[in-house]
């Protein structure tokens, strides 16, 4: 599909870490049309949507998408979906919208399409380490079975699929490496402070590493370093960005992709630190991301930090490095370009890693989640 000024696009429909609201902002100038509909996130509370949803169960949730459907189905071209969700429960619109000539993307973002028990393990066996930490709100076996059946269905019924390793750890079938856009937060590069500030945001304290955090700082305070340390929880975004302008130092979370708050942070030409083992992710080679490491070990953090404070060049440097690299790969006009390919059938696309199939038996807890990708997975 040529996206251009005859499109129009529907983006929806659950907001997750702003990219509804951030896609369909970019994305403006090169279409027609583009709407928006999605259940309105608490910490972005001062979006507007096309078509905000506000309901109060799982279930008028559905009702509400469900009645909008045939509407959206006759009124746009393409369907941008974020997070592994569409109008239907079990992607039923997903055929639907195939068969009236639509154009549907799936943009695979976040824990609701991410099994964190078994790739951690595939992290293990392929990188040697688990920066995927466990959780037990997203270790069950419904969460397996969410997780298999929206890559499948993505996979098996859209156009185009834009994921990351880590939440694609069910798919068969090439991928396009997953990027989102950060609007402009500041003209220009920021100078160190002092004393300077560290942030650590976590929107889920238990797999963003915030104990590990905890730690590394107080190491640090015991050194009797001067800085200035901010947990911030609980806050809507608008907080969150307001910190980011005055700090140093962004403290992300233990991973291998950067996520939506490290590129804010970037935007706002902060040092992060955080995941950026974006070869192991599928991201182009050459581009040189100034993301440091979150080792998930409060020793070596702290002695990261410590680096970080004591030689003021080196922060200055890599503060610039970050807003460059927001201007360069996350900016509204660098998505445009990057998502004008993808609906072009350009760019690198991510193949599964060798013997995909086998290790994700390997890599089964039990002989249930094994039948279900024996049934479901090819290779």
């Amino acid at each position: 599909m040529i996206l251009d000024r005859s499109t129009r696009v529907l983006v929806g429909v659950r907001e997750m870490a702003n990219n509804v609201f951030e896609i369909a902002a970019a994305l403006a100038p090169f279409c027609a049309r583009v709407d928006t509909i999605a259940v309105v996130n608490r910490f972005y509370p001062s979006n507007h949507y096309t078509h905000a949803l506000r309901p109060k169960s799982r279930i008028a949730m559905r009702l509400q998408l469900m009645r909008r459907f045939f509407t959206a189905a006759a009124r746009y071209d393409l369907f941008i979906f974020v997070s592994g969700m569409s109008f239907f429960p079990g992607h039923l619109d997903l055929p639907l919208l195939r068969a009236m000539g639509k154009t549907i993307v799936m943009m695979n973002v976040g824990d609701d399409v991410r099994f964190r028990p078994i790739h951690s393990r595939l992290d293990q066996a392929l990188i040697g380490r688990q920066p995927i930490p466990a959780v037990d709100g997203l270790s069950s076996t419904r969460h397996f079975l969410r997780t298999l059946l929206a890559q499948k269905a993505a996979e098996s019924l859209c156009n185009r699929v834009v994921s990351m390793r880590n939440q694609a750890t069910f798919q068969s079938k090439p991928f396009h490496f997953f990027r989102f856009p950060m609007r402009r937060l500041r003209a220009s590069p920021k100078r160190p402070s002092t004393p300077p500030l560290i942030v650590h945001a976590p929107s889920d304290p238990a797999s963003k590493g915030t104990k590990i955090v905890a730690e590394a700082m107080r190491l640090l305070a015991a050194r009797r370093l001067d800085f200035r340390y901010e947990l911030i929880m609980n806050r809507d975004n608008a907080y969150v960005v307001d910190r980011l302008q005055l700090a140093d130092i962004l403290i992300d979370q233990p991973a291998t992709w950067i996520a939506r708050l490290a590129v804010e942070a970037m935007a706002c030409s902060c040092v992060v630190l955080g995941g950026n083992d974006t070869e192991y992710e599928g991201a182009p080679a050459d581009e040189g991301s100034p993301v440091q490491p979150f080792e998930a070990d409060p020793s070596a953090l702290a002695q990261r930090v410590e680096s970080l404070l004591a030689d003021v060049e080196l922060r200055g440097r890599l503060m610039s490095q970050s807003f460059e690299y927001w201007q360069r790969v996350y900016s509204p006009g660098a998505f445009a370009r990057y998502f004008i390919n993808v609906m072009e059938g350009r760019g690198p696309l991510v193949a599964p890693r060798p013997r995909h199939k086998a290790m994700l038996l390997a890599a089964a807890r039990n002989p249930f989640e094994r039948l279900m990708i024996r049934a479901m997975v090819r290779g």
